[in-house]
Order: C-alpha cells, then sequence, then structure tokens
C-alpha cells in the first residue's frame, strides 16, 4: 500500500530520502501488515513524517514530539497540509518529557534519532512500550546498531528484525513482559 506524504522540511529532519528514515517507513509498513497498534508515539519527530505516515495508515489519534519547538511548528504544519492535522498531536518535549505522555504506554513507538540519544532513552522507552509492544529505532550506523539493540536487550527487549539501507539500521524490537532494569 502507498501512501502519499507531502513534506516541508524547512529547518526540521526527515523527508523519507534519507536511509534512516525510509527504513522506519519500511519498518513501519511491517508492523502494520501484522497488527493494528491502539497507541502510536513518535519520539523527535522532525518533520513529523512518521507520525504522518502512521496517522493516514491507521486513521486514528498519533501523538509527535520533539524538542525543538521549530520542529514541532513544522510538523504540525505537514500534518495539517497532508490531511491528517486532528489526527497527530504535536507536543513539544524531549521524548516522553510532557505531561501528557508521562504515564503512557503506547502498542507502537517510532524513534529516528542518533545513537547517544537512542542509548539514553533505553529505560525511558522499557517505562512507556506495553509489554509486547514495539518500538521501531532509525538514525544507526551498522555498527552503532549493535550496540544500541545490546542496550535495549537489557532492557527487556527483543530483536524482530533490522533494515539496513545505504550503511544507515533500523531496529525492530518488542518487548518482553518482564525487564532487567541496569544503567
Amino acid at each position: 500500500r502507498c501512501l502519499s506524504i507531502e513534506v516541508d522540511a524547512g529547518q526540521a529532519f526527515g523527508t523519507a530520502h534519507h536511509a534512516s528514515t525510509r527504513g522506519c517507513l519500511l519498518a513501519l509498513d511491517e508492523q502494520l501488515k501484522r497488527r493494528r497498534p491502539g497507541i502510536v508515539i513518535d519520539i523527535g519527530t522532525g518533520t513529523g513524517i512518521l507520525a504522518i505516515a502512521a496517522a493516514k495508515a491507521l486513521r486514528r489519534c498519533v501523538t509527535a514530539s520533539d524538542s525543538d519547538p521549530l520542529a514541532t511548528a513544522i510538523a504540525a504544519d505537514n500534518a495539517r497540509k497532508n490531511g491528517v492535522g486532528p489526527l497527530v498531536r504535536v507536543l513539544k518535549a524531549r521524548g516522553f518529557g510532557h505531561p501528557l505522555l508521562d504515564r503512557v504506554q503506547a502498542d507502537l513507538v517510532l524513534a529516528n534519532l542518533l545513537e547517544r540519544a537512542l542509548h539514553d532513552l533505553a529505560p525511558i522507552f522499557a517505562e512507556h512500550v506495553v509489554p509486547g509492544g514495539t518500538a521501531i529505532l532509525s538514525g544507526l550506523t551498522e555498527t552503532q546498531a549493535r550496540g544500541t539493540e545490546a542496550r535495549y536487550r537489557a532492557y527487556g527487549f527483543t530483536m524482530k528484525s533490522r533494515i539496513v539501507l545505504d550503511g544507515w539500521t533500523t531496529l525492530v524490537i518488542t518487548r518482553r513482559s518482564a525487564r532487567t532494569t541496569r544503567d
């Protein structure tokens, strides 16, 4: 199934031309063929492309957060331009650091970020992804992906699949019901 998405990147990241974004979109498509997640969150949304794709495919509300106010404005504008403005709730927040996300547990979390950010978010993802829920992580080189996979494994995630495009890796991981809490 092909979705058409118009994105004005401005100064935000994410146009689907980069391999890390394409990897996320391919992983999202595969996940949506298997199941329809209820709560979907896009962390570090940038242009909003992942949240927009999820909202278009699911026809339900998706939450997107970014710490950059310019990115949140661009993401909200792109959601409106793509006819899913009412379905994409954009919040200015670092990760899950917003009162509306504080206690949320998601069925699917999307994060196309840098390695350091993904590393730091591992314990927080363990709190915010439901047991059996999925996280799609990207923005990693093939070498960085191995360390990130190990980090998330320590927090109760198992590897389901990986997509490698042009030297960039997207990880699809699922949270087990029991987790180890290590820093």
